[in-house]
């Protein structure tokens, strides 16, 4: 079982799309790109609130 987060503005600040956000959060867990495709994966997601000063 592996696992790989990245907060919520990552993708939006590196600028990827829906798949690149799949494929580098992939890779990031120490999988290949494409796992996120097993019928088996879970997928969890979360917001988060950003406070700037």
């Amino acid at each position: 079982m592996r696992q790989g987060v990245f907060l919520p503005q990552v993708p939006v600040e590196q600028g990827w799309d829906l798949g690149q956000y799949l494929e580098h959060l992939c890779r990031k867990a120490g999988l290949p790109a494409g796992s996120w495709r097993d019928p088996q994966a879970l997928l969890f997601w979360f917001e988060s609130l950003v406070f700037e000063a």
